[in-house]
């Protein structure tokens, strides 16, 4: 008697399941952490669009500016400042502000590390402009950069300084200290108002 093999349906269907169940998995967590801020909220209640296709869609118009460079330095600049900036005003009350009363110094490192580093390649920026208009998808390079310094996923501020310090307390430290020794007894001895300093060098 002939026996009949139940038919397999195909692995396609499965890996189609899985991205459904993914999709969906995302989905319900990206709504999660939007639905802590209240300028998506609102937006949602206002406009009827579900908050989650709101920020895909803004996030796809601001990509399409970047990588096309239709005004992407002024939209770049924006992203790096807007959101450790306004974003946690909360940002002015609930982010560096409040940073500073609390007593752990991790805020204040990530904050501080993070502006200081904005400073720095937007002045590099200003002596190189005509040297990185020539780097392909600078704008984006950047963005990505600076949302890897902010975002709390990653806090790469806190990653450099914790790199930078680990980098200078171990090999230039002892060093630093030296100088400041140096510098500090080289002040001392020319004070002419210096307990040390000879009587009849001081007019």
């Amino acid at each position: 008697m002939p026996s009949y093999a139940k038919s397999q349906p195909p692995a396609t269907m499965y890996n189609l399941n899985d991205v459904q169940v993914q999709a969906r998995q995302q989905h319900a967590h990206l709504d999660a952490e939007l639905t802590k801020h209240k300028v998506f909220r609102d937006l949602e209640a206002q406009t009827k669009i579900d908050k989650v296709y709101l920020f895909l869609g803004g996030l796809a118009i601001l990509l399409v500016l970047i990588v096309f460079n239709i005004a992407g330095e002024l939209v770049t600049d924006a992203v790096a400042w807007i959101y450790p900036g306004l974003g946690r005003l909360t940002c002015f009350i609930n982010g560096q502000f409040k940073a500073i009363e609390t007593p752990s110094t991790a805020d204040d490192r990530q904050w501080l590390t993070y502006w200081s580093v904005f400073g720095a390649v937007k002045m590099l920026e200003y002596f190189l402009n005509a040297l990185l208009y020539w780097i392909p998808y600078w704008f984006l390079i950047k963005t990505i950069f600076f949302l890897w310094l902010a975002l709390p996923q990653f806090r790469g501020a806190e990653v450099l300084y914790s790199q930078y310090n680990r980098n200078v307390a171990g090999t230039k430290g002892p060093r630093i200290d030296t100088l400041k020794a140096k510098v500090a007894s080289l002040s001392k001895n020319k004070d002419p108002y210096s307990p040390k300093t000879p009587k009849s060098s001081i007019p």
